[in-house]
């Protein structure tokens, strides 16, 4: 699949070849000094503490993808055009993002814009060592248009009209440019294509729009207990939905 988290593991392994280290915010303490009389930071290292030696290896884990995750959605980016990916040296200008523990990451735009463009394109990227391969994957535009094209012809209007992009991968600047920007060239002509502004708390509409699901009334003829399908079947699949 090809997804967030997905995107996340391409970011770590491009990390891993640049040899930057992402440090959880709980293996190290910043300390205010005075040198010559100068205030600065200096990063206090925890990772030795007896408290810190007996933290399980999950949650270290879980803590670094977790950083991944949020410098993708905060200095990644998606490139207006079709990305010609290139050989040889990359000149592209550099960007900076300051980690928690002080430390600068330099990525090219390039570099930047290489890891969203594999939601659009349907090729790999050896040049990043890609743990995932896109074969098959059309693009995120063109999964929104079978999407609506699977819907019943009197709701398709309403539908390519009233588009919602949620998630944390879509706070990638850029992402809602490209989006808008491609679905057009794809869908019927006779259709207004119309990407809705997104809401501020975009990263968590999908855990929000299954609360609010879940909750009502009528969610309860909805799901199919376990006792039922081992009864029915996938046929119930059908029936329910």
């Amino acid at each position: 699949d090809i997804g967030g988290r997905s995107l996340t593991d391409d970011f770590q392994a491009l990390l891993k070849k640049k040899e930057a280290t992402i440090r959880p915010r709980y293996t190290f303490k910043k300390q205010m000094v005075t040198t010559d009389g100068e205030k600065k930071f200096q990063i206090k290292d925890l990772s030795a503490t007896e408290a810190l030696a007996n933290t399980d290896p999950s949650y270290h884990e879980w803590c670094v993808n977790d950083m991944a995750r949020e410098i993708k959605e905060d200095f990644l980016s998606v490139a207006d055009d079709q990305l010609q990916l290139h050989k040889g040296e990359d000149n592209t200008p550099m960007g900076e993002y300051d980690l928690p523990d002080g430390t600068a990451l330099k990525l090219s735009a390039f570099e930047r814009q290489s890891i969203g463009e594999k939601m659009f394109q349907n090729f790999s990227y050896p040049e990043l060592e890609s743990p995932q391969g896109l074969s098959g994957f059309a693009g995120v535009h063109q999964m929104i248009l079978e999407s609506i094209q699977k819907s019943d012809l009197d709701f398709r209007k309403d539908l390519f009209s009233n588009i919602i992009l949620s998630g944390g991968t879509t706070l990638m600047r850029g992402f809602t440019d490209r989006v808008n920007k491609l679905l057009p060239e794809i869908c019927p002509q006779n259709m207004r294509v119309k990407v809705l502004p997104a809401p501020n708390n975009r990263r968590f509409q999908p855990w929000i729009g299954g609360s609010i699901l879940s909750s009502l009334g009528s969610f309860q003829q909805m799901w199919m207990s376990r006792q039922e399908y081992e009864e029915h079947g996938a046929i119930m699949i059908e029936r329910k939905c």
